[in-house]
């Protein structure tokens, strides 16, 4: 351990302190109990809603209506196509 003074080694403890001190903190907020109420049938039925309202969302970015009196609803990969077909010709 050449090259090492008084001042290094009181340095290395109060870093191993600040590290066991950090290592404290974790283990008790890890080990921390957090009572919860929690009724599982509610979450199913809030996911089962959240599950729900995402198709919903997801299907309707899906479909798009063209304007006009045209009552046919065409999906936007259809609409994609056809646009590119006519930017090809």
């Amino acid at each position: 351990m050449k090259g090492m003074n008084v001042d290094d080694v009181y340095d290395i403890m109060d870093d191993m302190r600040d590290v066991m001190d950090d290592q404290k903190e974790i283990s008790e907020a890890l080990t921390r109990n957090y009572e919860i109420d929690v009724n599982d049938e509610e979450l199913d039925q809030e996911l089962d809603e959240l599950d729900s309202q995402m198709r919903m969302e997801f299907d309707a970015k899906d479909l798009c209506v063209p304007s006009g009196n045209k009552a046919k609803v065409v999906s936007q990969k259809e609409m994609d196509e056809k646009e590119l077909e006519s930017m090809l010709k």
